[in-house]
């Protein structure tokens, strides 16, 4: 209840008092809860009403083509589900983009072909509500994964990441023709390239960790704990192989808004340093692989409630880096090629 009316409810209590008025506790609970129901509808319209102004100030925004900028402030306090999809097509840069898969409807056969069925499959699973439903999306998966390998001549990879990146992007309804573009405006202007054992990503990372936090790099170099071993997953995917769609949607929201691919490192390093007392109390003796596997589930921990907090926190620590970095490694991490 309100500080105002609670207030009044006092003043009136009181008066009762002085005046020696008998009143019937039931009629009195009765009101109150009269009072306290109305009061929450009364709220409830205000947000409602809230609600539906953002979005069709979002919606107008978006049908004068503002600019990025525009978008990203009316959207400050979240993306409103309601026109997500039309936010992030935005924002990637689809309307501009012509459905290059279109009607194509060639062969399946790149050479893995089974292992990206197999990953389709096990990515629709949790999308899917009938065995039909899952069939129809795992088919579009298949498509999407193997005209994009086709396009770029590449072979498909188990550590791809390319089917939990688009889960998200199915999950929300987005077209084939949006699935293809999405696919690949995010891997090549938002996932660093070269995340390989030893690949530049992961070199750049062990650099901004020795410089926000020597210690926990020594001690994760003592231990032969190579960045790439708990950072690959999370860079592939921008954390979809581990979060939850709803934790993931609200992430990306951030993350694409902000429009700065660098965030994804930062975030990880926020993820890594709160992880720090994990670390120096696993004994020493602990095999490899098994801080890995503590390390690389660290992001399960997170809820839509954290992610306000943990994107403000990777915006703290990319603000008080020395930015020289982003022109050393932009055009090899994320430049045409």
């Amino acid at each position: 209840m309100a500080t105002g009316s609670k207030e009044f409810l006092k003043e009136i209590d009181a008066l009762l008092l002085e005046t020696n008025i008998e009143e019937d506790t039931a009629g009195k609970q009765e009101n109150t809860v009269s009072e306290t129901s109305n009061e929450n509808s009364e709220i409830r319209e205000e947000n409602i009403s809230n609600d539906n102004s953002k979005i069709s100030l979002i919606r107008s925004a978006l049908e004068r083509n503002e600019n990025l900028d525009v978008i990203s402030q009316l959207c400050a306090e979240g993306v409103p589900e309601e026109v997500r999809v039309d936010v992030w097509r935005t924002v990637l840069g689809l309307r501009r983009r012509p459905d290059t898969i279109g009607t194509w409807d060639g062969p399946l056969d790149n050479e893995n072909q089974s292992l990206i069925h197999k990953h389709c499959e096990e990515q629709t699973a949790h999308l899917a509500s009938t065995e039909t439903d899952k069939e129809l999306k795992t088919n579009i998966l298949e498509q999407v994964i193997t005209f994009y390998c086709k396009s770029r001549n590449m072979v498909y990879g188990k550590d791809s990441g390319i089917p939990e990146l688009l889960g998200p992007l199915l999950a929300l309804g987005f077209n084939k023709g949006d699935l293809f573009n999405c696919l690949y405006v995010l891997l090549a202007k938002h996932i660093p390239r070269d995340c390989h054992p030893g690949g530049k990503p992961f070199d750049l990372f062990r650099l901004l960790l020795l410089y926000h936090d020597p210690e926990l790099c020594s001690i994760l170099d003592t231990r032969k704990l190579s960045p790439y071993l708990y950072l690959q997953p999370w860079f592939r995917s921008l954390f979809a192989n581990q979060c939850s769609l709803p934790v993931i949607h609200t992430l990306w929201d951030h993350y694409l808004l902000e429009r700065d691919p660098f965030l994804i490192f930062f975030l990880a390093l926020v993820m890594i340093i709160n992880a720090k007392e994990v670390v120096t109390e696993t004994p020493v003796s602990t095999p490899v692989e098994d801080l890995v596997a503590i390390l690389s589930v660290l992001p399960q921990q997170l809820t839509v409630e954290d992610i306000s907090d943990f994107v403000s926190l990777a915006q703290y620590y990319a603000a008080r880096t020395p930015q020289s970095f982003r022109k050393d490694y932009h055009s090899t991490l994320f430049g045409s090629g």
